[in-house]
């Protein structure tokens, strides 16, 4: 196959400059992470999904796993700030 890219002769790259390089033939997540990465374990579930149904998916997951307390949607936590052009109103 590598044979039959460097035929081409609009190809910009050398292929055999960059194929032995670390990084540059495994695009997976083990191959750059391994299992010690912070991902490790939504790969192992998410990575088998393909297409559309990825994104369910991952936001299946999100539903599922968020342990921050209760989500109280009467809440206001914004805060008012003091403006300058407020002064020229008053």
């Amino acid at each position: 196959m590598i044979q039959s890219i460097l035929d081409r002769s609009i190809y910009s790259v050398n292929v055999e400059e960059w194929m032995g390089k670390k990084g540059s033939w495994d695009n997976t997540y083990e191959g750059t992470f391994g299992e010690d990465g912070v991902g490790w374990k939504a790969q192992a579930v998410l990575g088998q999904v393909k297409g559309d149904r990825f994104r369910h998916e991952k936001n299946k997951r999100k539903r599922s796993t968020y342990r921050g307390g209760l989500i109280d949607d009467q809440k206001v936590n914004s805060i008012k700030f003091e403006h300058s052009d407020d002064e020229l109103f008053d």
